[in-house]
C-alpha cells in the first residue's frame, strides 16, 4: 500500500511538472495589445493580452501563453510606464499590404496602445525567465495610418548589447514583411539572467499593435 501511495505521489508530480513547460527552441510568445478590435478577423487565443483591466502590470510566471496553445512555465512579462487607458482599435491597419506575409499576424491585433511621451517616459516590455542558451528574434508590431511621418524609435537590450532602429510609420506601413520595414531585431541573447528588454519612444506619441518573442537555436560559433 506504501509503495502504491508513493507511485501515485510521483506520476501525481510528474504530471505537474508537464503541464506547463520551460521555453524551448521554437517556442513562440505572442502579444497583444488592447482587445477594442478582436473581433477584426482570426484567432487570438494563444495571444498574451494586456488592456485595460487586463494584464498591465504584468504577466506572472506560469500564465504566458505560447504559439499554438499551453503555457510556458518560468517566463514573466514586464511593463515600464504602461499607460493604462490608453487602448484603442485602429481598423485602418487592416489594410497593411504585408498580412499575408507575416507568420504570426492577424486582423484582430490590429488594436492598438498609445503610449504619450508628454504623460510618461519612455515604455519598454522586458520578458525574464528566458533560456540563456538560446537565441530569440523580436518582431514589433507598429502599423498605423498611412500619412503622417511619425518616426519611432527602437532600442533592444540584450546580452551583446543595444540595437536601435529609427523609422516612420508610414516606410514600414508600405513595406511588405516587417523585415523589410526594419522591426525585426534577429539573434538576441539574454542578459546572462534570462531577460531582454525592448524600450519604445517617440518625441509625442507611439502607438504599439503587437510584439511577438522567437526562440531559436543559438548559433554555432565552430
Amino acid at each position: 500500500m506504501k509503495n502504491t501511495i508513493i507511485g501515485a505521489l510521483v506520476a501525481l508530480g510528474t504530471m505537474i511538472s508537464v503541464s506547463a513547460a520551460v521555453i524551448a527552441d521554437g517556442d513562440v510568445i505572442k502579444l497583444d495589445f488592447a482587445t477594442a478590435g478582436d473581433g477584426d478577423g482570426g484567432s487570438i487565443a494563444d495571444w498574451n493580452q494586456v488592456s485595460t483591466g487586463l494584464n498591465t502590470t504584468g504577466i506572472t510566471a506560469g500564465n504566458v501563453k505560447l504559439h499554438g496553445g499551453g503555457t510556458v512555465d518560468g517566463v514573466t512579462i514586464a511593463f515600464t510606464n504602461l499607460q493604462t487607458g490608453s487602448f484603442n482599435n485602429d481598423g485602418g491597419a487592416a489594410n497593411w499590404g504585408g498580412t499575408a506575409a507575416d507568420a504570426y499576424y492577424e486582423l484582430a491585433t490590429d488594436d492598438i496602445y498609445f503610449h504619450n511621451d508628454a504623460d510618461a517616459a519612455d515604455f519598454s516590455v522586458t520578458f525574464g525567465g528566458l533560456d540563456d542558451s538560446l537565441s530569440y528574434n523580436l518582431r514589433s508590431y507598429t502599423l498605423i495610418g498611412n500619412s503622417g511621418g511619425t518616426t519611432y524609435t527602437y532600442s533592444v537590450s540584450d546580452g551583446g548589447g543595444t540595437q536601435n532602429y529609427s523609422g516612420t510609420n508610414t516606410s514600414r506601413w508600405t513595406a511588405g514583411t516587417l523585415e523589410a520595414a526594419g522591426t525585426v531585431f534577429s539573434d538576441l541573447q539574454t542578459d546572462g539572467s534570462g531577460n531582454i528588454t525592448v524600450t519604445y519612444s517617440d518625441p509625442n506619441a507611439l502607438a504599439m499593435n503587437a510584439i511577438v518573442l522567437e526562440a531559436v537555436p543559438e548559433p554555432s560559433t565552430t
